[in-house]
């Protein structure tokens, strides 16, 4: 990675943090197959559900699979009052998101599996702590989280789609996926986490 190349202040990210210690100061089990989603205060374009669904198909073939969200949860919408349209669709759109993504919770049976924390600054942990950072946004967008992967040199699995069509290239600096596609999602979550050649390939570009 080109630390002058992207707009983003990698100072922090130092690939030399240690695993293991990263997993401890966030109470995470040391011997998980970890993979991270980041996806910030609006989760549902950036994939979440996606991601559920591909750490649940996942979970009977690796039992120790444990998937990392340090998201910042989003607030019940009961009792909304302001009239604008175009917020009580944005409120309806939550509803409906934080719907689906506890029936995948409860149909995976995805609790155990799952470590949910609230917005946190030091994503640099999280991404030292994880095995494999997946990056499914739904629209175009440039992620910052594939750009501080990279620094931190840990595999990524993304969709292809704009922002990050440029930023990954297919095989190389990562794996691409179809947008929307839970399956193929979590079959290349599995290549990488099966091959430790390939994901460190993909780590050291």
């Amino acid at each position: 990675v080109n630390r002058n190349q992207f707009p983003v202040d990698l100072s922090k990210f130092d690939y030399r943090l240690d695993r293991s210690a990263a997993r401890d100061a966030l109470g995470l089990p040391l011997d998980a197959r970890i993979v991270l989603f980041a996806g910030g205060s609006v989760p549902w374009i950036k994939g979440a559900l996606e991601y559920l669904e591909a750490i649940g198909r996942l979970a009977e073939r690796y039992p120790n699979i444990l998937g990392l969200m340090p998201w910042f949860p989003l607030p019940d919408p009961r009792g909304e009052t302001n009239p604008l349209r175009k917020v009580r669709s944005l409120i309806s759109s939550c509803r409906y998101h934080a719907r689906m993504a506890r029936r995948l919770i409860a149909q995976y049976h995805l609790t155990p599996r799952l470590h949910l924390f609230p917005f946190r600054q030091d994503i640099e942990q999280f991404l030292a702590a994880s095995d494999l950072v997946c990056v499914p946004h739904r629209e175009p967008h440039f992620s910052r989280t594939i750009i501080e992967a990279a620094a931190m040199r840990r595999p990524v699995v993304a969709t292809r789609i704009g922002g990050i069509a440029e930023v990954v290239e297919d095989g190389v600096t990562g794996l691409l996926t179809p947008i929307g596609d839970p399956i193929a999602l979590a079959e290349a979550m599995a290549r990488v986490l099966d091959d430790p050649a390939l994901a460190a390939t993909l780590s050291q570009q």
